[in-house]
């Protein structure tokens, strides 16, 4: 490998490191883009995203079926630790959706690339009564070469709406696998943290956080929204530093008026951390990683600070094989909280591998990380995390699914009525004529655990959701282009 490919592949940010590493693997379902359309185009990974000016990328319609088997019901009964009678029901939802966008870059090589994308969602629901309700998400990524060895990257992404319109967004790890790419930039992902695939980079920035606990914890209405900022500097071909930044936000809304009164556990959840990286390339097969972090979360329940320094080890096996694996330690300092289970020392260890050849696509991840994104008093947090996309080359057809769960663990808060989450996805793509594309995909969501509200545990709460969906987009720039498994 020579010296310019090696800094090409060493001059980004390096995402995946320290607290921004496990923030990506703590939130195992999330997306890059949180739009309400069903395994269309990603609006900033596309073809179609990657051309400047002005777009309207897709429009799509989509209608879906579901069923619900809830073991609590939103009700004061639940809250207050008495069991409930389960109660089946099914939703059917249709709507419209279209996602917009704006992009300047000086392409391949160039030193400043921009992409911003807008997408509004209109559905109409039946479920116990008729609902009607506009959704949208916003994101953007920009990125700035600011001398051959400097450079910035900032990225955003958040999503306001029903967790109706959230139920067929990827896990973190099929979003990576449905990414464009060759094997190359796939391998360089996982040994550097970062690929000079634009696709690649952008699917890896910053992601508004989805997963089957928000639903609990923030209610039927809610905002989900995280951002990014980092600077990287290539002190050689094989060294290079790293600074980043993070926040988020997730919290409850007022729902329509159509909706009805909604109840939720926690009003509103910040996150904050701050990192520092260094990689250095062993070699063209193996690479050494370190970091050390400090975060904090404030919620409306708990509200601490957690620092922790990681190291770890990628390796290439072959062309088609990676892996990387970092372990270390942290502390956690409650501010402000009456919850000691969550104080102290804790362990903590992050693994993934990814295959890359014919057609397939292959990502799986687990990890330990301290605390939680919620606020709700955890000391750790459990995730796993596994994607595949195939797609024969030339073929109109395209096949992804995922699945995914975490578990917070260490919880004594009033809010620790459920500690699991899991969910699983799978959907089914064909290109039709000029620009547009069907698909059909399925989706299993489901959390539970017991009601705590005091030292003795309550009775075994669940909340299970199973739906369809059947959508048309028609693209209207970039082509064809390939499925993304973004909703």
């Amino acid at each position: 490998m020579d010296d310019d490919s090696m800094k090409r592949r060493l001059s980004a940010v390096r995402w995946c490191s320290g607290r921004a590493r496990r923030v990506w693997a703590g939130a195992v379902l999330c997306a890059a883009t949180l739009t309400a359309q069903s395994f269309t185009l990603n609006p900033l990974t596309s073809a179609g995203a990657q051309q400047n000016g002005l777009h309207l990328y897709n429009f799509s319609a989509y209608t879906q079926y579901s069923t619900v088997d809830q073991s609590w019901i939103y009700t004061a009964d639940a809250l207050s630790g008495v069991a409930a009678t389960p109660v089946p029901g099914y939703q059917t939802v249709s709507g419209v959706s279209a996602s917009i966008g704006l992009h300047f870059g000086s392409g391949a090589g160039g030193r400043s690339d921009f992409s911003a994308v807008y997408s509004p969602t209109y559905s109409y629901s039946t479920y116990e009564q008729n609902t009607s309700q506009l959704s949208q998400s916003l994101a953007f990524s920009w990125s700035r070469k600011l001398t051959p060895q400097w450079q910035f990257v900032a990225s955003a992404s958040g999503v306001e709406g029903s967790f109706e319109q959230l139920l067929f967004s990827p896990t973190n790890a099929q979003n990576l696998a449905s990414l464009t790419g060759s094997a190359g930039d796939l391998g360089s992902q996982f040994l550097t943290g970062q690929s000079g695939n634009p696709s690649m980079a952008a699917g890896t920035g910053a992601s508004a956080t989805v997963t089957p606990l928000l639903q609990l914890y923030y209610g039927e209405r809610l905002l989900s929204a995280m951002s990014r900022v980092g600077l990287s500097y290539s002190h050689s071909p094989r060294l290079t530093f790293g600074l980043s930044a993070t926040g988020s936000r997730m919290q409850s809304l007022k729902p329509s008026s159509s909706m009805g009164p909604d109840v939720f556990l926690i009003p509103q959840t910040t996150n904050a951390g701050f990192d520092a990286s260094v990689n250095y390339l062993l070699s063209e097969r193996t690479s050494l990683m370190g970091s050390v972090d400090y975060g904090r979360v404030f919620s409306s329940i708990d509200n601490m600070q957690s620092a922790s320094a990681m190291a770890g080890l990628g390796r290439k096996f072959t062309q088609n094989w990676f892996t990387n694996f970092s372990a270390g330690g942290g502390y956690i300092l409650p501010l402000g909280s009456a919850y000691a289970s969550s104080r102290g020392k804790q362990w903590e260890a992050f693994w993934n591998m990814g295959y890359h050849s014919h057609g397939h696509t292959v990502v799986v991840s687990a990890s330990r990380s301290i605390a939680d994104l919620y606020g709700s008093g955890a000391s750790a947090t459990l995730t796993m995390d596994a994607g595949w996309s195939w797609r024969r080359p030339g073929s109109h057809w395209n096949f992804q699914a995922g699945v995914g769960g975490n578990r917070l663990s260490g919880q004594s808060t009033v809010a620790a009525m459920a500690t699991t989450g899991f969910r699983v996805n799978a959907g089914l793509y064909r290109a039709l004529a000029s620009h547009s594309n069907i698909v059909l995909q399925y989706t299993y969501d489901t959390f539970w655990g017991p009601v705590t509200l005091s030292s003795t545990p309550g009775p075994q709460l669940r909340y299970a959701q199973s739906a369809v969906r059947l959508n048309f987009a028609f693209g209207a720039a970039g082509g064809r282009g390939t499925a993304s498994a973004t909703p």
